[in-house]
C-alpha cells in the first residue's frame, strides 16, 4: 500500500487499515481524515491529476510558472492535456479563463500536495477573494492514485468534475481510448457510470461541446491563440537552400527572398516556413553556423516587412542551436523534420522557447531515410502513429506541453508512393491510433507536405518538381478532407483556390450558419459571394484549376454525403479521384 496513515489512537489505525485492505482488494482505497490528525508516509509514488486555470494577468505565463513549480516541488508531470479558452462560470462578468491540466506522479500524500499547490498559487499573486472569481492561477486536484480523500480542507476527486465540461474535457484529453493502468481504472469508476469518464463526457455533450461559444481548442502563437479547427492554414515555402529538390538556387539573395515572402503573403499564406538547409534525399548535413548565416538575414528582413503583420513565420531547422536564435529573432514557431532525433539538444531547448513545435516521422536522416531497411512497415498510418507518439511523448516528459506540439506524418520522408497515398487518406487512422495511448495528443493540429514531392512526379510522369502543381493541390485536397490542419505548399495560391472548393463541396446541405461558417472560413481565398458558390455547385463536380499539360486533377464529390464529427474536424465522404487528360484513371 502506498499511504500508510498512523493516527493516534491505534484502534482507530487498525479499522482504517483493515477497511483499506478491503478497499484495496476492490481496485481502489478511501480515505478520510483530518489533515492535522495524521502522518503520512510514501513509499512509492502515486499517479496524480491536477488542473489549472487563469483569467487574470499573462495566463500562459501563469500556467508556465505553475507548472515549473511544480517539477522543483516533487511533482513530475507526464502528460498535458489540449489548451482551452473557455467563458467563465458561475461569476460570469469577468475575462475568459485558460484552462488545462496535467497527469504527474509525486510521492507527496493528498494534504502535502494540497499544501504545495497552495503555496503555488499564493507565489503567483493568488489572494482571496470572491469564490468563482478572477485569478491569476488556480490548481485542484482532481484524483489522487485510487483513493478517495475526504477532510475538512479536501475532497478527492474533486466534487464538481461531474458538472464543468471545461474540467472534463482536459481530464479526457489525459486518457486514451484504451485503459492504460489500474490506477486509471479506479478513476473511471468514480465517475458513477457505467460507461466511466467517457460516458460522462458524452452526456455533457462531449466533442460538440468544443468550438462552440463557451470553449475553444487552441495553441498559443505568435500574440494570440489558435483555433486551428476553424479553418485549415497554408504555409508557404522559402527555400534558401541551393540544393532543394525543387526550389534550390532560387533564392540568392536577402531581397530575393524578401520578394517571395511578400508574393506567397499577398496570395494568402498564413505562415512562411524559411528553411536553410535541404533535407532532401541523400542532402549533405551542413553545419549550424552555415546555416544561421544563410537564414538569420533572411529572417530578420521578413520580420522587418509590413506584410508580415497578422502572419506566422516559421524555421524549418533540426538544430536546437538554430531554433534556439531563430525564436531569439522573432521566429513564431520550429519545425523539425526529424523529431528530435538528430539533436539530442532540441526537446530541452524547445521546453523553454514557448513556441510551437511541429514534430515530424521520419525513419533515419537525410542520407539514410529512403533505404530498405527504413521502407519497411507492416501497416504505415499504425507504424507512423507508433513511432511519431514516442517522440511526442518524450517531448512532452522534456516539457514541451501538448498544447504547443504539430504533428507532421512525413510524406516523402522513409516512405514509397503507396506509403504517401494511404497517409494521405489516413489522416483520421493516424488520429485514432494516437488516441489509445493520449487524446490530447490525437486532437493536436496535422501538417501535411506533400508539395511536388517525387511520389507525385512517379504518379504523373513528371520529372520535373515544377511540373507537379496540379498533383499536388489533388493530394492537398484529399489531405484536407481527411483531416489535415496546415498544408505546406511551394504554390500558394493555387492550393488556396482549391481550398474554396473545398468549401463549396463542404457548404452542401448546410444549413445557412453553416454555410456562413464556412464561407468565412476560406474568406482570404476568394470574394465570390453565396450565389456564385452554388451556381458553381450545382454542376456537380468540382474541377481543380486548369493546365496546358496533363495530368487534370479533379475531386468527385458525393453530394448527398452526410456529415460528421470526428476528433472536432469535419470530415466529408467523398470519392478522390486523380485523371489522365484522356480521361484514364491512375489514382483513387
Amino acid at each position: 500500500m502506498s499511504i500508510l496513515k498512523y493516527l493516534g489512537a491505534r484502534r482507530r489505525g487498525n479499522q482504517l487499515c483493515a477497511a483499506r485492505n478491503y478497499l484495496k482488494v476492490l481496485g481502489f482505497s478511501s480515505l478520510h481524515t483530518a489533515p492535522n490528525s495524521s502522518v503520512e508516509l510514501h513509499t512509492q509514488d502515486e499517479e496524480v491529476v491536477i488542473a489549472l486555470g487563469s483569467n487574470v494577468g499573462d495566463r500562459l505565463h501563469n500556467f508556465k510558472e505553475a507548472l515549473t513549480l511544480m517539477r522543483k516541488s516533487g511533482i513530475h508531470i507526464t502528460r498535458h492535456a489540449s489548451l482551452y479558452e473557455t467563458a467563465p462560470a458561475y461569476v460570469t462578468d469577468q475575462p475568459r479563463f485558460l484552462n488545462s491540466a496535467v497527469r504527474a506522479v509525486t510521492k507527496l500524500g493528498p494534504h502535502a500536495l494540497l499544501s504545495v499547490l497552495k503555496g503555488i498559487e499564493k507565489d503567483l499573486g493568488r489572494t482571496d477573494g470572491i469564490r468563482y472569481g478572477p485569478r491569476p492561477i488556480d490548481l485542484d486536484i482532481l484524483f489522487y492514485g485510487k483513493f478517495r480523500v475526504g477532510s475538512d480542507i479536501l475532497t478527492v476527486p474533486h466534487e464538481r468534475i461531474w458538472e464543468r465540461p471545461f474540467v472534463m474535457a482536459p481530464l479526457m484529453d489525459l486518457l486514451g481510448t484504451t485503459i492504460d493502468n489500474d490506477t486509471v481504472v479506479s478513476w473511471h469508476s468514480f465517475s458513477g457510470h457505467s460507461g466511466g469518464l467517457a460516458s460522462l463526457w458524452e452526456k455533457l455533450g462531449g466533442e460538440s461541446l468544443i468550438g462552440e461559444e463557451g470553449m475553444h481548442r487552441v495553441m498559443p502563437v505568435g500574440n494570440g491563440l489558435l483555433d486551428w479547427s476553424r479553418r485549415t492554414l497554408v504555409m508557404g515555402i522559402l527555400n534558401l537552400t541551393p540544393d532543394s529538390f525543387s526550389d534550390g538556387g532560387n533564392i540568392q539573395s536577402v531581397e530575393s527572398a524578401v520578394s517571395q515572402a511578400r508574393l506567397m503573403i499577398s496570395e494568402g499564406a498564413d505562415i512562411i516556413d524559411i528553411g536553410a538547409q535541404s533535407t532532401r534525399p541523400m542532402a549533405s548535413r551542413i553545419s549550424v553556423e552555415e546555416e544561421l548565416g544563410r537564414l538569420i538575414p533572411v529572417l530578420e528582413a521578413v520580420m522587418s516587412i509590413p506584410e508580415v503583420e497578422g502572419k506566422l513565420i516559421s524555421v524549418d531547422t533540426f538544430y536546437s542551436e538554430v531554433a534556439l536564435e531563430a525564436v531569439r529573432r522573432g521566429a513564431h514557431l520550429i519545425n523539425d523534420v526529424s523529431a528530435g532525433k538528430l539533436d539530442t539538444n532540441m526537446f530541452k531547448v524547445m521546453a523553454d522557447l514557448d513556441v510551437p513545435y511541429v514534430a515530424m516521422h521520419m525513419r533515419g536522416d537525410p542520407c539514410t531515410m529512403q533505404n530498405s531497411e527504413n521502407l519497411k512497415y507492416d501497416n504505415v498510418c499504425k507504424d507512423i502513429s507508433s513511432e511519431l507518439y514516442s517522440r511526442v511523448k518524450e517531448a512532452e516528459m522534456s516539457g514541451i506541453p501538448a498544447w504547443r506540439i504539430i504533428m507532421d506524418p512525413g510524406i516523402g520522408f522513409s516512405k514509397k508512393t503507396e506509403d504517401n497515398l494511404e497517409i494521405l487518406t489516413g489522416i483520421p487512422d493516424i488520429r485514432s491510433e494516437i488516441s489509445k495511448r493520449s487524446l490530447a495528443i490525437s486532437h493536436a493540429p496535422i501538417l501535411i507536405g506533400p508539395s511536388r514531392k517525387k511520389f507525385l512526379g512517379d504518379i504523373c510522369s513528371r520529372p520535373s518538381a515544377i511540373e507537379r502543381d496540379p498533383a499536388t493541390i489533388a493530394s492537398v485536397t484529399a489531405g484536407v478532407l481527411c483531416g489535415a490542419n496546415i498544408v505546406r505548399v511551394h504554390n500558394v495560391k493555387d492550393n488556396i483556390d482549391a481550398g474554396f472548393g473545398i468549401w463549396l463541396h463542404a457548404t452542401m446541405g448546410k444549413t445557412v450558419h453553416q454555410e456562413t461558417s464556412l464561407l468565412h472560413s476560406w474568406q482570404h481565398a476568394s470574394n465570390l459571394d453565396m450565389r456564385t458558390g452554388f451556381d458553381s455547385i450545382r454542376q456537380k463536380q468540382l474541377i481543380m484549376p486548369s493546365w496546358n499539360s496533363p495530368p487534370i486533377a479533379s475531386l468527385k464529390c458525393n453530394l448527398d454525403a452526410t456529415t460528421f464529427r470526428q476528433h472536432n474536424h469535419l470530415i466529408w465522404d467523398f470519392d478522390f479521384c486523380l485523371f489522365d487528360r484522356d480521361g484514364s484513371l491512375f489514382l483513387c
